[in-house]
């Protein structure tokens, strides 16, 4: 199998290549993704594997929850690639994918990452099963959730701004896009063929646009 994945769920551009049980993955943090950080990164992984565009069987793309403008990156370039080629895209919810290798510790895990406003975005797992829905959270009901989890619980993403005296598993913003592609390929294995006009990134915050008309409706 030659699977390429994407993630520009945060301020980073992600992509990996899994040829056959070797994976090859770029990445550049600290800018908002661009299509044309996008497209560079996908020539460059690409020549680093040896592999044509025209031999990708699958895709995988990290479905968010992250900005807009983001997910519109990796969204829109791999929606055509997967067109073009008609091969499957499998979507990964970003925060999964960001504690990937962790996904088996028997004690509650929390993902907090980033998401403007005083709020983050923030889900719960154990033992690879979810315990608490992915969603958007002002700092205060966040901090109430993963008190929830208990004394045992551990953090992964960002969470400074939570200022929780609990242990940090893993800091990083974004998931690395290897484990987007390990993530969908389990879900290739297991025949998921999902139809691509149904594959859509999970925005949970409201737009600028959206929150500013909400503003103007309650002054």
């Amino acid at each position: 199998m030659i699977l390429l994945a994407a993630d520009t769920s945060s301020n980073s551009t992600s992509l990996a290549l899994y040829n056959n049980g070797e994976v090859y993955s770029m990445r550049a943090d600290g800018a908002e993704p661009s299509a044309s950080r996008m497209y560079v990164l996908l020539d460059a992984v690409l020549r680093a594997a040896g592999v044509e565009i025209r031999a990708l069987e699958a895709l995988a793309v990290g479905a968010g929850p992250g900005s807009f403008t983001g997910l519109r990156v990796s969204f829109a370039a791999m929606r055509t690639l997967a067109w073009t080629r008609g091969i499957p895209l499998i979507p990964v919810n970003s925060l999964e994918a960001l504690v990937w290798p962790q996904r088996m510790l028997d004690a509650p895990l929390a993902v907090v990452q980033p998401a403007r406003r005083g709020h983050v975005y923030q889900m719960a797992l154990r033992a690879g099963a979810l315990i608490q829905e992915v969603g958007f959270y002002p700092l205060d009901e966040a901090r109430a959730r993963i008190r929830e989890l208990g004394g045992g619980a551990f953090l992964a993403g960002t969470p400074d701004d939570l200022e929780l005296e609990l242990p940090v598993l893993v800091q990083r913003e974004g998931p690395d896009a290897a484990d987007i592609a390990r993530l969908a390929l389990g879900r290739l294995e297991a025949g998921e063929r999902p139809v691509l006009e149904d594959v859509l990134p999970l925005y949970l915050r409201p737009s600028d646009a959206e929150v500013s008309a909400s503003l103007s409706e309650n002054a």
